[in-house]
């Protein structure tokens, strides 16, 4: 069997929901819980009124713009990693097919990822490397994109840790360099975990779901010959910031090592959280090789995965898209 491809990842960019809200607009929610979300750091969230893929749309065009010519026909593969599978332009050909079309990426399949909700980032990069070291992919296209049904006004992530945001993340999977190697990734779930009613029992579900991180966490570490020493940063997703401490000092992290910056900015994007922070911690002061690691953590599974910086703050020329506010421009 041949050796593995060295993967990296490149040309990241994101884009937010257009309309910025402060928690004491979210409605029906008890004054205690907002006052605790507060109290955890959160402060704002993002909210769109586009499609899943309308919202994608922007990013997209920006990542595969960034690529040379060479790496853009490399692509055979798009890999959508979202939840909203609910949204009309995710179940019908047309919002896909025209962000395609107006690429030019007539020769690249899309495929869905869902049912790992904020894992679902850690089960597209998996899923690319394997068409990359099985089929001889030269690069795999990955976005993720999430919004949150209108239906559910409070937007509350249970057990009340915080508070869903819509935005959108993409990036590609490729052989041929970037700013970030990426080495693995290990997934693991507790389907009776998701059987849990998070409302009624919060405490049994934070301890059943923080032993889930610490084991995945270990998983992780152990294959890549890592300490937790040697992470210079971990990559959570964007719950409150007392349960993303208890958690990382569980996995043996202390609390400064946890990159939240943006957690009072926008909250929690679901699976795109990994991808935005680490474009926004590119460029806020990473070293040439820094190890990092990728956490990912759902209702009932986790997700992690160890990246090392190649080049940090590289970013390709801002289109008047790269407006930190609501954007990046990609990094590549």
């Amino acid at each position: 069997m041949p050796p593995a491809p060295e993967l990296f990842l490149t040309a990241l960019t994101y884009e937010l929901g257009e309309h910025e809200h402060r928690l004491e607009d979210l409605p029906g929610v008890p004054d205690d819980v907002r006052q605790a979300l507060h109290d955890g750091g959160l402060s704002t969230y993002r909210e769109t009124e586009r499609s899943v893929v309308e919202l994608a749309a922007g990013p997209i065009r920006r990542t595969v713009e960034a690529l040379d010519d060479e790496l853009r026909r490399g692509i055979r593969r798009l890999i959508f990693a979202s939840n909203s599978v609910w949204d009309e332009s995710l179940h019908s050909p047309l919002a896909v097919s025209r962000v395609l079309h107006e690429l030019d990426l007539r020769d690249v399949v899309p495929l869905g990822v869902s049912l790992s909700w904020c894992v679902n980032v850690h089960t597209a990069l998996d899923l690319a490397r394997m068409m990359i070291a099985a089929d001889g992919d030269e690069a795999v296209l990955v976005v993720c994109a999430d919004l949150w049904p209108k239906s559910r006004p409070d937007r509350l992530v249970l057990p009340n840790v915080s508070v869903h945001t819509d935005a959108a993340a993409t990036f590609v999977v490729t052989r041929d360099g970037g700013p970030f190697r990426y080495a693995h990734t290990r997934l693991k779930l507790d389907p009776a975990l998701g059987l849990l009613d998070r409302t009624q029992d919060p405490q049994q579900f934070l301890e059943r779901a923080a032993q889930g991180v610490v084991g995945t966490v270990g998983e992780t570490l152990e294959a890549g010959g890592v300490a937790p020493g040697d992470i210079a940063k971990v990559v959570p997703n964007n719950y409150s910031r007392f349960v993303c401490d208890w958690v990382a000092g569980l996995a043996g992290f202390e609390p400064d090592a946890l990159y939240l910056d943006n957690l009072p900015r926008f909250a929690h994007a679901l699976c795109t959280d990994n991808p935005i922070n680490l474009r926004d911690l590119a460029d806020d002061g990473l070293e040439t090789g820094d190890r990092l690691l990728l956490l990912g953590t759902g209702p009932y599974q986790w997700g992690a995965a160890i990246v090392d910086v190649v080049r940090p703050g590289v970013a390709a020329g801002a289109d008047g898209d790269g407006d930190r506010d609501v954007s990046r421009a990609p990094l590549c």
